[in-house]
C-alpha cells in the first residue's frame, strides 16, 4: 500500500507565488533592458521556469499570443544535448521546425543547477528587432519561403559553461542590419541580464 504525502498548503502557495515572482523578474528586467519598443513597448515577449521535467510551472503574461507556446520548445533541445548539459551553458533557438513559433521570435534558455543537479529550466522568448532577411523585424511582404523570414537557428549551445561563443555571437552580429540597436559593447554582461541585447 502506498504511503500518502502530506502536503502542506501554505508551502505550496509559498513556492508558487515565489516562482511566478521569479518569471516575472526576468519579463521586467527584459522590458527596462531592452533597446527595442518591440519589448518595451509592445510587449512582445514571455518569459518562463520550467522543472527539470520540462513541466512549465510559471509563465509571465505580457503577450497572449505566446500563452502554451513555450513548452514545445525545451523536448528538442534537451533531446539534441543530452548529456551535455552543463551548469553555466546557455542555448539559443529561433528554428520553427524545432518547437519555435517563427523565426523572429528568438529563445534563449538556460539550465539552473542546484548542488551541481539540474533542478530547473528558464526560458526568454521574444521577437528580434532584427534576425536579418530582407524585411524589417523579420516580416518580408516579398517573401516566399521560410529563408525570407531570418536566420534560422537550430538549439544551439551560446554559452559553454559560462563562456561565449564569440564566434556565433559574430556570425549572428554579421547577419543583421540595426547593428547599432541589436550590439551592446559590453562582453562582461551577463546573458541573463541583457538577452535584450538581441531585442
Amino acid at each position: 500500500m502506498a504511503t500518502e504525502r502530506k502536503i502542506d498548503p501554505v508551502l505550496v502557495a509559498v513556492l508558487s507565488n515565489r516562482i511566478k515572482a521569479i518569471a516575472e523578474e526576468m519579463a521586467r528586467t527584459l522590458m527596462m533592458t531592452s533597446r527595442s519598443g518591440i519589448f518595451a513597448e509592445a510587449r512582445d515577449f514571455v518569459t518562463a521556469v520550467f522543472d527539470r521535467d520540462l513541466r512549465l510551472i510559471a509563465q509571465s503574461e505580457y503577450f497572449p499570443g505566446f500563452a502554451g507556446a513555450l513548452p514545445y520548445l525545451l523536448p528538442p533541445l534537451v533531446k539534441k544535448f543530452e548529456g551535455n548539459i552543463h551548469e553555466g551553458d546557455i542555448f539559443m533557438v529561433n528554428d520553427p521546425y524545432e518547437g519555435n513559433s517563427h523565426i523572429p521570435d528568438l529563445n534563449i534558455v538556460k539550465p539552473v543547477f542546484y548542488k551541481s543537479e539540474l533542478q530547473f529550466w528558464t526560458v526568454c522568448k521574444g521577437h528580434m528587432a532584427d534576425i536579418g532577411a530582407g524585411g524589417v523585424a523579420g516580416y518580408d511582404p516579398e517573401g516566399t519561403a521560410i529563408w525570407d523570414e531570418g536566420l534560422i537557428i537550430p538549439p544551439t549551445k551560446f554559452y559553454h559553461r559560462g563562456e561565449r561563443d564569440d564566434g556565433l555571437f559574430e556570425f549572428i552580429l554579421r547577419n543583421v542590419k540595426a547593428l547599432s540597436l541589436i550590439h551592446i559593447s559590453e562582453p562582461t554582461r551577463p546573458l541573463y541580464i541583457s538577452y535584450a541585447v538581441f531585442c
